[in-house]
């Protein structure tokens, strides 16, 4: 059997470029106050380059794995590009956020050691995961199998 080539992206109607221009600020606005962020409050930005090339190097590899997995029912490049970015900075800044919170909490409980415990895991795989099921009710035509699943939550 023969991968298939990429599926088409749907032509653009007038509100879908609205909402695709939306998303973009968004997300670009998200990933910019992270980064803001992380750099001036937390890390230092030292720190947060360090950090952000040891994230971003094995970037290519996840992604060619997840498209060699998905080769033979392409999904369309706009809908992984833009799971991609959700997971890359709407996710990461929800997890700030609530991770900082849970961590003032559960300090003032005597717990902050166990905040990346308690709270880490579970705020960053469920803000991924709430897009992934946010998706699958938008676009529900787009999860054939468990495959496309796999696809679009790596």
């Amino acid at each position: 059997m023969h991968p298939t080539p990429p599926a088409a992206d749907p032509p653009p109607t007038s509100r879908n470029r609205l909402l695709h221009a939306g998303f973009l600020l968004v997300t670009g606005g998200l990933g910019l106050l992270s980064l803001a962020t992380i750099g001036l409050l937390n890390t230092g930005f030292d720190a947060l380059w360090a950090g952000m090339l040891m994230a971003v190097a094995p970037v290519p590899l996840y992604v060619a794995l997840a498209l060699w997995i998905d080769r033979y029912e392409p999904e369309p490049r706009r809908m992984l590009a833009y799971t991609f970015l959700w997971g890359a900075t709407g996710a990461v800044f929800i997890s700030l956020v609530l991770n900082t919170a849970n961590g003032i909490l559960l300090s003032a409980l005597g717990l902050g050691e166990l905040t990346a415990a308690l709270s880490a895991p579970w705020v960053e795989e469920g803000a991924k995961g709430i897009a992934l099921l946010a998706l699958y009710a938008w676009k529900a035509d787009e999860f054939d199998n468990v495959t496309d699943g796999i696809v679009y939550a790596s």
